[in-house]
């Protein structure tokens, strides 16, 4: 079960031998072909992506699946997800699936039942199970519950992409799961390797957002800041962003109704190409995540990094927790404490190269394939497996 991309187009980018344009990090439905190519594995991919569409050939059954009332809150937006967790399973009972592979890990309940017809289920968490700084409340308490007994018995195996994660699972199984294995979002060093320091101020200091324009992403904060940017009188300050979502038409709307034109730009969505040159003319990367928001590692922060911009966000977000000193940290929910960061930046060149120079120390990390989500899989595989062949497809 794959996240919301659309994997059918991956497939195909990945059929030519090039990786998904539209995105920059190297996608992890690519991952999981090449696995099964490697393996001389058949493998079936459900998406949730929201264009109803399937593929099939020789190898691979690929399906667009969208989640009913995912767009709704409250007790619809469990229905449906229940509803599709439980489509999954049946398929891969009907499939005779030997392995599951799950990018969610909320939701669990249906995966019992293919538990019960003797599929393995390898849990990929990506986001934390409830925000780290404000606990489990309301409606997710009672799914946490549910969810609690198959992280402890019916998860074989579980891909955990940061520590917060994995202390989460942790503290609602009290320790008893199945192994956990670590990964890292995995990047081609060939899209970062003409990126070099830019200490170029001639056309003004650049701060960059990459991500999804989401209220609990930070972005109605980003523009308060820009707010202030203004009322302080920086104008050598300015504020790209890059990326799209529900809160498109209030930020565009806010924008407006501040004046803000001079000082803020909005991309859109951009593909590998525009994005990694909207990186080069930056000069750092904000990711103002609120504290309400479930946030499992941010990859914004590994992209600055690689980009050799440093970041600046705040303990929400636990990539930073990986690459301490190649950005500001600040309080989290704070425009002021974000605000101060920028213009110590601008202000002090010599803390700001000292931040470029963590970048560069800790680059490699996210080229690794040893560090990579395929790699974890495998390495789950094996520790579920006694010989790779029991795990056929062709069973």
């Amino acid at each position: 079960m794959a996240g919301p991309g659309d994997v059918i187009n991956t497939y195909r980018c990945w059929c030519s031998g090039i990786d998904d344009p539209s995105q920059i990090a190297v996608t992890y439905s690519s991952q999981f072909f090449e696995f099964c190519r490697a393996n001389n594995f058949r493998g079936t991919i459900i998406s949730y992506h929201q264009r109803r569409e399937s593929f099939a050939d020789e190898q691979f059954s690929i399906e667009h699946h969208p989640v009913l009332f995912s767009q709704r809150g409250g007790l619809l937006f469990h229905i449906g997800w229940y509803a599709f967790n439980a489509t999954v399973a049946m398929k891969a009972i009907l499939q005779r699936c030997d392995v599951l592979v799950l990018m969610t890990g909320t939701h669990l309940l249906p995966y019992w039942l293919a538990r019960l017809a003797g599929c393995k289920v390898i849990l990929t968490e990506q986001c934390v199970l409830w925000p780290k700084l404000i606990g489990r409340k309301g409606f997710w308490k009672w799914i946490h519950y549910l969810d609690r007994s198959f992280f402890r018995r019916g998860a074989s195996a579980i891909l955990s992409l940061s520590n917060d994660i994995s202390d989460q699972i942790n503290e609602l199984t009290s320790g008893r799961h199945g192994p956990i294995f670590s990964f890292f979002p995995t990047y081609r060093s060939t899209t970062f390797d003409s990126f070099r320091p830019n200490f170029d101020r001639s056309s003004g200091f650049r701060v960059l957002f990459i991500g999804r324009i989401e209220e609990n992403k930070g972005i109605l904060d980003l523009l308060e800041i820009a707010t202030r940017i203004r009322t302080v009188g920086r104008d050598d300050i300015k504020i790209e962003i890059a990326g799209d979502g529900s809160a498109m038409a209030a930020a565009q709307r806010y924008i407006r109704e501040h004046r803000l034109t001079s000082i803020v730009t909005m991309h859109g969505h951009l593909a590998r190409g525009p994005l990694a040159e909207l990186l080069k003319r930056c000069h750092t990367v904000i990711l103002p995540t609120r504290s309400d928001m479930l946030e499992g590692f941010n990859k914004g922060i590994a992209e600055s990094v690689l980009a050799l911009r440093p970041w600046i966000s705040s303990k929400v977000c636990p990539a930073i927790e990986y690459v301490p000193g190649s950005g500001a940290e600040v309080p989290p929910d704070d425009p002021n404490a974000y605000l101060n960061a920028i213009t110590s930046f601008v202000d002090n060149p010599h803390s700001y190269a000292s931040a470029v120079s963590k970048c560069e120390e800790y680059r490699a990390m996210f080229f690794e394939k040893t560090s990579s989500w395929m790699t974890a899989l495998g390495i789950a595989f094996d520790a579920l497996f006694a010989s790779r062949g029991q795990a056929s497809a062709s069973d």
